[in-house]
Parts: C-alpha cells; structure tokens; sequence
C-alpha cells in the first residue's frame, strides 16, 4: 500500500516539477546565452580569416603552374586575352571540383593580370579585360609585385564588386613576377556560411564610409532592430580584439571583430547581434505558476480517486457481503484478488466456511479431489503443541514476525506443512496428513488465538528433542 501512494504522489511531484520549470525557462528566458555574441563572432571571423589562407595556399599552386604563364608570352592583346581566360576557365573548374576546404566554395570571379594591375581576362568573359584593379585596389599590386600572396575585401561600383579576394603572383621561368591571379568570393555567401557555423547567428559585415560605419551584407536572419549597433563597429576596426557592441536595446547582445588579414587590416568589420529574451518580473511569473497549481491539483484530484477506488471499493464490497451475511444470506463467499486486501478475503470466506459448516473446496483445477472423503487421512485431529510465549508482544518485538506477515497465504500454510512433516520424522513420530485437513486445522488455531489476544496471529514451527512446536507470532 506504501509502495501504491509513493508511485503515485510521486509521479504527481516529478510531472509538476518539470511543467513549473518549462513555464518558470518560459517566462525568465534563458540565462545561459550570456556572451554568446562574443562566442558567435569569433567563430565567424576565424572561420572566414581560416577560409582566406586556405584559398590564398591553394591559389598560390594555381599560380605556379606552367599554363599560367603562357598569357604574357602571347604576341596580341586578343590571343593573350584568350589564353587568360582559358586559364581562368581552368582555375574554376579546379576550384569547383577541389574537395575539402574549398569544397562549398563557389568562385565569384578569377582574374589574370600583368604586372601594372590591368585585367588580361577572367573566366567565362572578355568584359573585364582592361580594368585596371591596381589603381582600384592598390593593396593587390603591392602585394603581387612583392612576390607576396594576399587577400581584401573588393568594393567597387563601377566593376560591380562585392566580394572577398585573393591573389597570387605569377612568375616567368626567369622567376620574375610578371603578373598575377585573383579568386574572388561573394562576400554575402561565405557570411552566410560563417553564419551557419555560428548556430545560425546573425552576423553583419560592416566598412567604414567617411566618418560612418556602412552596413555592406548581412545575413537572411538579421533584422532592422539589430542595425542600432552598427555605429559602434568602428572601435574593431584595424584590431584583433573582440568588443561588445554598444546602443542596442534591453533585449540584444552585440560583438563585433576586425578582419585583419583584409587588405591592410582596416576594411572591414564582422558583428554579431543576438536577441534574447529579457529576465521576467515576478508578477509575470504568477500566472506560470498558478497554471503549474491548477495542473498540480488536478492531477492530486484523479490520484485521489484512482487510489479511492483501490482502497475504498473492496472495503465497500466487503462491507455489504458481510451485511448479506447477518441478513441470513449464508451462501455469500466473497471472490476477490486484490493486493492489499487478498488474506483478509481468505480469512472471512474460512471463518464463514467454519460457522456455517462448509466443507472447503480441496479439488485442483482439474477437479480432482486431493482428500478422501473418509479415512484416518480426512481429518487432522492429532493434538499440537502451542506456544503462546508472545502473546503479548508486538509484531516488532519478534524476530522475523514482518517477513512472516508477507508471506502469501498460499505460501504461508504450505511452508507451515512441510515444516511439520519434516519435524515429525526428525523427533521419529512421522505421521501421515493431507495438506487440507491440516490447513484447516491450523485456520482454527489462528482463529482461536485472534479471539483470546484479540489480534491476528500466523504460527511458525520449532523442533525440540522430543516435540514439534508451533510457536504463535503475532501479526500486529
């Protein structure tokens, strides 16, 4: 019975443990995102600053093939203009079919260029041929005619740039630098990438424009609010160190990084704003915890019936048998199994069975009757010993009295019997009983100490030289 209330009240306990801490997480937000900004926009820019030296590493091999060379050895500006996009076309395709690091990274552009800085052709075009990128990009031609590889942030309107280059020198076979190769990104794209390493946090890629900073891409899952912090980007720019971000609302947390190895290190911001969910004020959490209360006494409600009818219903069942019984009705025989209640069912049906003279019923399931119906064998007159040494204890005064309570009854009689059986031939006074007789036998017994003591009674069995004792342990 113990065990029924525990499973039950406690099922209760853990159900409305858990709905109050979803409603409580619901209503004060979660505490752990603290510093997440920071976490998301470091990712983002290593992610991107990794990306660069990847394509500047692998750019430079594309640099150093022999084909790459052979634009600048053209005799016209047209066949030279062929051969570079040739070479261009055949840099991408590589691009494209080059797993690992470069795997999802799609080119936006490759450009061949001499050593002035002026386009010779790029992949799938002839439109670009002349543009003069190192008078638009003056880092590039540094870079190229130091024999250096390196990369910037390309913002160009009248080329319609928007991307993330990198560049390689391209050598003659005398080892002089007589041009180079620029493998453009969309920059949209690869925040978009860094955003999804970021547990799709949203970021923004910011540049300074005059004394302003200008927001140049942001990703699908930024929103107007998060713009308030784009003004103060500009203490990150040209520094590797991360900064909190500063004008946004109650509800946001900004962080903002340099893209250092950009150019001169000073073209670009990459930031971060996540929005979270504000601590909640007490009375906000009223109305969390009075649905946890009404869930709570809803769910004691039907527990309280549920145990109601275990307990109440046999009590009642009994109740209206036994008044049957004084009302004349003799044949009444209660059929119930129940857990708590099964050995006082037993003990009534014996006890009516007993006062109203009814043989029991000793046939097995197959009908077969397991006593005769005469016989020295029909009935279990020989005399028993009986201890009464604990008549007057308690259940806990005796040693071992619980673990006999809880034994079944079926159990209880049968054990008792073959510990009988067994005394006998010890002491040399076997004798010969069918386990019936002998159960009814010890029925009248317990039922002869439970009206002198006036409580329930089970009996265990003790071996002397000479005797076997049943020694009565009391149940209560």
């Amino acid at each position: 019975m113990r065990d029924t209330f525990i499973g039950v009240f406690g099922g209760i306990v853990l159900i409305v443990s858990v709905l109050c801490f979803g409603l409580v997480r619901l209503t004060f937000g979660d505490p752990s995102s603290k510093g997440a900004a920071r976490t998301a926009v470091n990712a983002a820019a290593a992610q991107l600053e990794v990306e660069t030296l990847h394509v500047e590493r692998w750019l430079a091999t594309q640099a150093a093939d022999e084909a790459a060379n052979d634009a600048f050895d053209a005799a016209t500006p047209e066949s030279r203009g062929e051969i570079a996009t040739k070479f261009a076309d055949l840099v991408t395709e590589r691009a494209l079919a080059t797993g690992g690091d470069l795997a999802d990274i799609k080119p936006a552009g490759v450009y061949v260029f001499d050593d002035k800085g002026v386009v010779v052709g790029r992949d799938h075009s002839k439109l670009s041929r002349g543009d003069q990128l190192g008078e638009i990009y003056p880092d590039l031609l540094r870079a190229v005619t130091a024999g250096k590889t390196g990369s910037a942030l390309w913002i160009s309107k009248a080329l319609n740039h928007q991307m993330l280059a990198s560049y390689a020198p391209i050598r003659n076979n005398a080892g002089q630098v007589v041009g180079g190769i620029a493998f453009g990104r969309a920059l949209l794209e690869r925040l978009n990438a860094a955003s999804n390493l970021a547990n799709n946090t949203p970021l923004f890629a910011v540049v300074p424009a005059g004394d302003e900073m200008a927001i140049f891409a942001r990703t699908g899952n930024a929103t107007a609010a998060m713009e308030a912090a784009v003004p103060s980007t500009r203490q990150a720019l040209g520094s590797d160190q991360t900064v909190v971000l500063g004008g946004l609302g109650a509800n946001f947390e900004g962080a903002a990084r340099g893209l250092s190895n950009y150019g001169n290190g000073k073209q670009a911001v990459v930031a971060a704003v996540i929005e979270s969910k504000p601590f909640g004020t007490i009375s906000s959490m009223l109305p969390a915890l009075g649905l946890a209360l009404i869930v709570g006494f809803v769910l004691v409600s039907i527990a309280a019936h549920i145990v109601d009818r275990f307990v109440s219903q046999p009590v009642e069942d009994l109740e209206e048998g036994l008044l049957a019984v004084l009302n004349g009705q003799t044949d009444i025989r209660f059929e119930l199994e129940h857990k708590l209640y099964g050995g006082l069912v037993f003990r009534l049906n014996s006890l009516l069975n007993q006062l109203t003279g009814v043989q029991e019923d000793n046939s097995d399931e197959d009908g077969r009757v397991s006593k005769s119906a005469g016989g020295a064998a029909a009935a279990f007159t020989a005399p028993l010993h009986l201890d009464e040494r604990h008549a007057e204890a308690t259940i806990d005064d005796v040693e071992g009295a619980t673990d006999l309570r809880n034994v079944e009854p079926e159990d209880y009689y049968k054990g008792l019997y073959d510990d009988y059986l067994s005394g006998q031939e010890k002491t040399g006074t076997p004798v010969e009983v069918k386990f019936a007789p002998f159960s009814n036998r010890i029925k009248q017994v317990e039922l002869q100490l439970t009206n002198k003591h006036g409580k329930p009674f089970r009996l265990s069995v003790e071996i002397d030289t000479k005797d076997v004792v049943f020694v009565a342990v009391p149940m209560a």
